[in-house]
């Protein structure tokens, strides 16, 4: 079940409360299964939204409740920004990243648009940057970088300051499926494919130093990635720096991948874990949950070894515990991102606000996150949540 609700609502009820013009009025869809139900809420002259069937309440910034027939509650997010990227239909923004005030933006044309958040100012516009679609946008953890993934099998390296092009990493055989920066300088590197590797980069002299491949199926396509670090590696790590080691590695081509382990999702189904530091397959895996299901988007629970995944069915699984912890959505999941134990899932260009409880050990659904119809992709800074599609860009906070 989703709700939708057409993507200028705001600027009607916002309208109407300042100028106290004609009522004006907006739709709200409640799509289940094959069926949805359509509701028509009137703006009157003294910004009271009014309809027989249903409720409509602001209940503080951008945050809004949904009553239907006295009985049924939803809790409704709406952004906080419109960026300048309107509905275009030649353009479609297909990957979208945040770091800290900056967004940058790709697009099915291959360009990449950088704008500033707060100034709501486009910055930087790198035209054919790709000779195909953006599907993966990274800021490095300084800002001053950003990584690109394509269509066209090619990563990127940008400089944010100037738009140039220092490095292009070239390798895969097959369409860039995720992209995880690794440590706190970004100069090691792990790219997916649907060619069926992993490739760990190493940045300063673009050297791919190994590929990874789930050795029972080595063509089984890489849909999506997560990195994290093994708590015990922590110290190690930070022994090291302080001594200014780079890595346990000697080639002087290793940085940071100490205890730094990656999940890859693939079509089959299947999730395998991989060793970065040692660059091998280890015992760690996490099964098909259904014939034809594939993975299609993985992120982890903050602070701990739980792997939150998302299928080509709808559902939404963290891995890692006794108990069967899950979600189902009525529609593929795109991606997921998130902080801590919230996470925004876009579910068919839909996107949702889950929270993991872990004293129930459930996952439960918060909010819908509305005003904009059909989202490509979503990124995640801090409480600042961006979202991207056909129909433009907006932000949630």
């Amino acid at each position: 079940m989703s709700i939708v609700v057409q993507s200028t609502f705001q600027n009607d009820i916002q309208y109407n409360s300042k100028e106290k013009s004609q009522p004006r009025t907006f739709w709200i869809l409640r799509e289940y299964g094959d069926a949805s139900d359509e509701y028509r809420i009137t703006v009157d002259q003294d910004g009271n939204y009014c309809s027989e069937d249903v409720k409509f309440q602001s209940i503080s910034k951008n945050l809004y409740k949904l009553v239907i027939n006295s009985t049924t509650t939803y809790n409704l997010h709406g952004p906080s920004n419109h960026f300048p990227f309107g509905s275009n239909p030649h353009v479609n923004i297909t990957a979208v990243a945040v770091h800290s005030n900056l967004m940058a933006v790709g697009d099915s044309n291959g360009s990449i648009n950088i704008l500033n958040r707060i100034t709501d100012k486009i910055v930087l516009t790198i035209t054919q940057a790709h000779f195909s679609d953006i599907t993966s946008l990274k800021f490095f953890p300084s800002g001053k970088v950003l990584i690109s993934g394509s269509l066209d099998m090619q990563l990127k390296l940008w400089s944010v300051a100037d738009g140039s092009n220092p490095r292009t990493l070239v390798g895969h055989k097959g369409a860039i499926t995720g992209i995880s920066l690794l440590g706190k300088t970004g100069r090691n590197l792990l790219s997916s494919s649907n060619d069926g590797t992993v490739k760990l980069w190493e940045t300063g002299s673009a050297s791919n130093l190994h590929s990874f491949k789930r050795i029972s199926n080595l063509n089984d396509s890489a849909t999506c990635i997560c990195s994290y670090k093994q708590k015990e590696a922590s110290h190690m790590q930070d022994t090291a720096e302080e001594e200014g080691e780079s890595d346990i590695q000697t080639d002087g081509l290793h940085f940071e991948t100490t205890g730094i382990r990656v999940y890859v999702g693939y079509e089959s189904g299947n999730i395998q874990e991989f060793n970065v530091q040692e660059h091998s397959q280890t015992s760690v895996k996490f099964p098909q949950i259904g014939d034809s299901i594939s993975v299609t988007a993985l992120s982890m629970v903050s602070g701990e070894n739980l792997v939150i995944a998302g299928y080509s069915n709808g559902v939404v699984k963290i891995w890692g515990k006794e108990k069967t912890i899950e979600y189902a959505f009525p529609e593929q999941i795109i991606n997921i991102v998130g902080q801590e134990r919230a996470f925004i899932v876009n579910s068919g260009g839909k996107s949702f606000k889950l929270i993991y409880n872990k004293e129930a050990e459930e996952l439960q659904l918060d909010s819908y996150m509305i005003g904009i119809e059909s989202v490509n992709d979503i990124a995640c800074d801090g409480k600042f949540t961006a979202a991207g599609g056909k129909e433009g860009l907006v932000g949630f906070k």
